[in-house]
């Protein structure tokens, strides 16, 4: 099931909804869904085999899951995904972000690229994502420093002295940047979710978002909790009012929420992208498109 699983997201790379759709399912086959890895990732979508003794989701020596890959990271680019995987191939893993940057001497790895692959937790491996956020610019004189050393005898003295990155103390990511770089460079959660601390909660509900879709529960009042993903405000045509389409997405997949004119002025202040909300609303379909025509909406708080 992983390496067919891994075909079916290669096959729809690109198209978000049906990915995160195909992680969902794949999360509850409990196969594990991993962030891009330099050490590991290929260019697309793989199957990784853990074969140090420990999963690090299920503890599973020898465990199949699937790895995001490097071409999958928004702002890298092709050309420097391949970069990485031919130097890794011909020198062996990098064992340091120095090792890293010392061996990748690409044009294209930029700070546009190299702040994607932290982000996106790619560098997780060798280095703290803030970490090389905070050092982002000394990173890139660094590097432009080693590419005109390669093949001369080396500014620096020796080759270990090029690996002697020295990187500025810096506050570790929150959990919270982390989630969001990974929607913003990988179009969806992957070392966790903002809906965690209500998983289990949540799980007892009647549905999720997959669930009302596959449903077809059309006019039936459900009760929903969600992160706004995105919002459009629009205008009706013969009063002039403002309402508002979300996206709210769970643990399943997303579903577009209708907040009408009555109930949209004293709710807009809820419908900001990433605020964790429950609606409740009826079921509607139409032209084969499910969505929720909501009644009520307030934020999803600890205890509720």
């Amino acid at each position: 099931p992983v390496v067919y699983m891994t075909a079916i997201l290669t096959a729809e790379s690109g198209n978000i909804d049906t990915i995160s759709e195909i992680v969902a399912e794949c999360r509850r086959m409990q196969i594990s869904i991993l962030p891009p890895d330099v050490n590991t990732s290929q260019g697309g979508f793989s199957v990784y085999k853990n074969e140090e003794g420990t999963d690090a989701i299920h503890g599973v020596s020898g465990k199949e899951d699937i790895r995001f890959g490097l071409h999958t990271i928004k702002n890298l680019g092709v050309e420097i995904g391949n970069a990485i995987i031919d130097e890794r191939v011909r020198g062996g893993n990098f064992v340091s972000f120095g090792d890293f940057i010392h061996r990748v001497t690409h044009k294209n790895l930029n700070k546009k690229s190299l702040e994607s692959l932290a982000k996106s937790g790619a560098l997780d491996s060798l280095c703290e994502r803030n970490l090389v956020l905070a050092n982002i610019e000394s990173i890139i004189e660094y590097q432009k420093e080693v590419r005109t050393s390669v093949g001369q005898d080396s500014l620096f003295g020796s080759d270990d002295a090029v690996h002697d990155l020295k990187l500025t103390a810096a506050e570790p990511a929150t959990n919270k940047d982390k989630l969001e770089w990974e929607r913003e460079l990988l179009g969806l959660f992957i070392s966790g979710h903002p809906l965690d601390p209500w998983k289990e909660v949540l799980s007892k509900r009647p549905y999720s978002i997959a669930g009302i879709a596959q449903a077809s529960v059309k006019e039936q009042a459900v009760t929903l909790a969600g992160i706004v993903e995105s919002t459009r405000i629009v205008t009706t045509r013969e009063k002039q009012e403002q309402m508002a389409f979300i996206r709210l997405t769970d643990f399943s997949g997303s579903i577009e929420i209708a907040i009408f004119p009555k109930l949209y002025p004293s709710v807009k202040n809820l419908l900001v992208n990433d605020t964790l909300v429950v609606v409740t609303g009826k079921v509607t379909i139409r032209n084969d498109e499910t969505s929720i025509a909501v009644d009520s909406i307030r934020l999803l708080e600890q205890n509720g």
